[in-house]
């Protein structure tokens, strides 16, 4: 995720969300990535809240691993793959909003790549 995506970039990814099998694919990056426990992040009721869900979800699990220590957010978000230009103001501040709505569209990023390679999206 090096270059950051365009308005409308980011409205078809929110988009494909809404998909049932995009979406279960997406909570099971993101549980993979932050090494969660299965069934830690819930299905959101709504589709076409999906990202914002999946974002709210996600804020208490980064302050729970911030609490941890910096060094372990930081070990979690280079898991996730994202640049570290834009994640350091953010670790800095201590904004996990953002951070979690970078968190979720990188491993919505990674679900539709490997959805596209295998010729599935």
């Amino acid at each position: 995720m090096s270059a950051p995506l365009s308005l409308f970039d980011q409205q078809v990814m929110r988009r494909s969300l809404e998909k049932s099998d995009v979406l279960q694919l997406t909570i099971a990056q993101l549980i993979k990535d932050l090494n969660l426990e299965e069934g830690s992040i819930r299905i959101p009721p709504d589709p076409t809240q999906a990202m914002e869900d999946l974002r709210a979800q996600l804020v208490p699990e980064l302050e729970r691993i911030a609490r941890q220590g910096g060094h372990v957010l930081r070990s979690v978000l280079y898991r996730v793959d994202l640049p570290g230009s834009g994640v350091d103001d953010l670790l800095a501040t201590g904004d996990h909003d953002a951070l979690s709505a970078m968190v979720v569209l990188r491993c919505l990023q990674k679900v539709l790549t490997r959805l596209r390679f295998k010729g599935d999206y």
